[in-house]
């Protein structure tokens, strides 16, 4: 008996929550834009053309679609409601942010060039914004993968691994692929012998693959 009433008010209860109103709409707060630190990360413009040449001085381009991307992103920062029901929503309380990207592929090797850059939170229901880079090139798998903090856009006290980096790109003060030097450089891990370079001035000017090594050569 005392588990049939149990279970009727159970019931009870859970047909009272799933008849509540839905959450509100998110409701923004504030902005926050890319800083002016983080934006000279991101070199390109327009719709560039890429030229690479491999140790053999054959070519390859890379054209960009679409070109430079700028979106609003929402930044949710503080939980307001959350539906209690199954499937049940949340709503929160945002910064709009902001991303930009470009992805470039190249014809007759597939090959793409992937960067973005774009705002974060370090943690749930706390104001402590940071700008990161992500660099991709893929070919039939992946070439190489790398993350960067590039504006750390408050003062409290943190730890690295709270940024979720998971394929950290490491500086090196120069490096020559091809015979041509670049200064300032950050590259991702060498995996199988598979490598991408990238530094603040040209974007993407280089990378490694299992049997050839492509130097950007040019830019148009």
């Amino acid at each position: 008996m005392k588990k049939l009433l149990l279970f009727s008010i159970l019931v009870i209860l859970l047909s009272s929550a799933a008849c509540r109103k839905e959450c509100p709409a998110d409701v923004k707060i504030g902005e926050k834009p890319l800083s002016e630190k983080s934006l000279r990360f991101f070199p390109y413009t327009g719709s560039p053309k890429l030229y690479f040449k491999d140790q053999s001085g054959q070519e390859l381009e890379f054209r960009s679609p679409e070109g430079v991307r700028m979106e609003a992103d929402k930044i949710s920062v503080y939980k307001k409601c959350t539906e209690v029901k199954f499937d049940g929503k949340s709503s929160y309380e945002y910064f709009e942010g902001q991303s930009k990207s470009i992805a470039f592929f190249s014809a007759p090797t597939e090959f793409s060039i992937n960067l973005g850059l774009f705002t974060s939170i370090l943690r749930p229901e706390q104001e402590l914004f940071y700008d990161k880079l992500v660099v991709n090139v893929m070919g039939t798998g992946s070439i190489g993968r790398g993350e960067l903090v590039t504006d750390v856009r408050f003062t409290d006290n943190y730890q690295e691994s709270e940024f979720n980096i998971t394929d950290s790109l490491t500086y090196i003060d120069s490096l020559t692929l091809n015979n041509h030097l670049f200064t300032e450089v950050y590259q991702t891990k060498d995996f199988e012998g598979r490598q991408v370079y990238f530094n603040k001035d040209q974007g993407v000017v280089g990378f490694k693959t299992t049997d050839k090594v492509y130097a950007l050569d040019r830019i148009e």
